[in-house]
């Protein structure tokens, strides 16, 4: 109807339909434009309160999915540094041979 649909909520906020809890998502300029064409008697406060909840619901979906996404890029980073740590101290081994190789040869 608006632009958004419902989604299901585990925790039972929401409207009770179809023995589930759902909620109503949309983005920030479909939510924008049906707070814009309610009138502002008791139903349109309520209506008020209802959208700008869905909208601060949104918004804290955003941070979560924001935060998720950038512990996901933190542990790709973390554990190149530690492949790159390995890489290091395998390449430390190497020399460490090759230079046992060559002290020989070079005392002769």
């Amino acid at each position: 109807m608006f632009g958004g649909n419902l989604i299901p909520r585990k925790n039972g906020y929401g409207i009770k339909m179809l023995d589930e809890y759902l909620q109503f998502s949309a983005s920030k300029s479909v939510l924008g434009l049906i707070k814009i064409s309610y009138d502002t008697g008791k139903l349109g406060d309520l209506l008020e309160a209802l959208v700008d909840l869905c909208c601060l619901q949104n918004l804290v979906k955003e941070k979560d999915e924001e935060k998720e996404r950038f512990n996901g890029i933190t542990a790709g980073l973390l554990a190149e540094k530690e492949k790159d740590k390995v890489d290091k101290d395998a390449m430390l081994d190497r020399m460490s041979q090759i230079e046992a190789m060559l002290t020989p040869t070079v005392r002769r």
